[in-house]
């Protein structure tokens, strides 16, 4: 469960940026993406194409951006932190803030980033290893025990099943190999 990190639900959102993986993922941020109805949805994904399956559930294609570019969690992790930076520097609001020095909490870029619920902790540790501005906050939010398809009695007894224990090793080995390899 140490892998497990989770955010409560933000009352706005800004972004929602759903890490590539399985379509847990995906389902769960739709939800979200319907939950705010002013967020962007920001999809690591590998086909531009699956804009065209969003538009015909009725979503708002305006509001979604498909990136196909990144080749891991770090790189996801940088594109959000870049995107962030670029949103921060474009905004009027976010500049006048800057220049008359007054910041507030609820004027954060508030970003909901949404993985597997054993991805999370490396996500943490990613993002934290990241520069990201002080006008944004991060919400780990891992796709509800539930909606995946292991329960939460699963996780907590993860040795168990053959399939999660193979994740659950490769998860901390990855772990290791950030921290070993960004130091």
């Amino acid at each position: 469960m140490w892998l497990v990190v989770f955010d409560p639900l933000p009352e706005k959102c800004d972004i929602i940026f759903t890490f590539a993986g399985e379509n847990d993922r995906i389902s769960y941020s739709k939800e979200l993406f319907k939950k705010y109805p002013k967020s962007l949805w920001i999809l690591s994904y590998s086909k531009k194409t699956i804009k065209n399956v969003l538009y015909k559930e009725n979503l708002d294609t305006t509001r979604i951006i498909i990136i196909d570019t990144c080749k891991n969690t770090f790189s996801e992790v940088k594109c959000i932190c870049d995107i962030s930076e670029k949103i921060i520097k474009d905004s009027t609001f976010f500049s006048k803030l800057k220049e008359i020095g007054k910041y507030k909490q609820e004027n954060n870029v508030s970003i909901l980033l949404v993985s597997s619920p054993y991805h999370m902790r490396r996500i943490k540790i990613m993002s934290s290893r990241l520069k990201f501005s002080k006008f944004v906050k991060l919400y780990l939010i891992p796709v509800p025990f539930e909606k995946t398809i292991c329960s939460e009695e699963c996780y907590k007894n993860w040795w168990k099943n053959k399939a999660l224990s193979r994740v659950v090793f490769q998860e901390i080995q990855k772990i290791i190999y950030f921290i070993i390899t960004s130091s």
